[in-house]
């Protein structure tokens, strides 16, 4: 299965709320901080990405702070694809 992790983290979030045109900007956003998912909604966010892209993550992904941001949310995802 070749599924586009950044595509489909970004359809997700863009469901929350506008995000940042430049990539970077995105990469960089912390989603929590900018209001796109709050503390209650982070668990649905990860329960429909993890549904959307087949795999589970794993409490170590969760305790990385770079899982607060668009950019490391994706990398994170990304390993855990590779994992799977």
């Amino acid at each position: 299965m070749n599924i586009n992790v950044e595509e489909t983290v970004l359809a997700i979030l863009k469901e929350r709320g506008p995000l940042p045109k430049s990539s970077q900007e995105r990469a960089n956003l912390d989603y929590i901080e900018a209001g796109l998912v709050d503390s209650l909604g982070l668990m649905n966010l990860v329960t429909e990405l993890e549904s959307a892209l087949d795999i589970e993550l794993e409490e170590e992904d969760f305790m990385q702070d770079k899982f607060r941001t668009i950019g490391g949310l994706i990398e994170t995802l990304q390993q855990a694809v590779a994992r799977a």
